[in-house]
């Protein structure tokens, strides 16, 4: 057993996220492990219920404080491209693709260019919980399942600040913008493919 694992066995306080907020539980920890499936346990079996209009993420203007990190979302579009994230900080820099995220371009229309596209994201993290339960959400499986297809996406609201400078809404008129918003459903907790 690890010096960490010995610190953290036993009780301790944790602040679980829901759609208000946080809230404090008592959770006996046994493995490093169990933090982090604590952590994620909640999300597991908890469905935000924040609608959020793919059209209000896509609206014009800056928007850095349109929305509120601390609630969940569902919004709905259309998938144009499924693709590996690139490398960055959130997953430590992994040059792997297993160890990076996916990342999902939804749009109004299946023809929208990248700078009216929201970029919503699967965690490695998240792959491997759907996997335990018997779903597919590598990208591979999900750009030949996805693209071009109406979804609806569930997850928690997230301002990406590494893509600030790519992004239409926050760096208007940058030639090099490739995306409308920093604002992600990150992670995704959840796909359903609409009619």
């Amino acid at each position: 057993m690890s010096k960490i694992s010995r610190a953290l066995r036993g009780r301790v306080r944790v602040a679980v996220r829901t759609e208000e907020g946080f809230r404090e539980r008592e959770q006996v920890l046994a493995r490093v492990d169990d933090l982090v499936l604590l952590y994620y346990s909640g999300f597991l079996s908890h469905r935000p219920r924040c609608a959020v209009a793919l059209e209000a993420m896509l609206a014009p203007g800056n928007d850095l404080n349109r929305f509120d990190e601390n609630r969940g979302a569902s919004i709905q579009g259309i998938v144009v491209r499924v693709l590996p994230g690139g490398v960055e900080s959130v997953n430590c820099h992994a040059q792997d693709f297993a160890h990076r995220d996916t990342h999902i371009e939804l749009a109004l229309s299946p023809t929208a260019v990248p700078t009216d596209r929201v970029i919503v994201e699967i965690t490695p993290l998240w792959r491997q919980l759907m996997a335990a339960r018997g779903i597919d959400w590598s990208t591979p499986s999900l750009n030949v399942n996805l693209v071009g297809r109406k979804v609806e996406v569930t997850g928690w609201l997230m301002f990406d600040r590494e893509h600030v400078t790519g992004s239409r809404n926050t760096s208007p008129g940058n030639p090099q913008n490739w995306r409308a918003t920093a604002w992600e459903v990150h992670p995704i907790t959840e796909i359903r493919v609409l009619p």
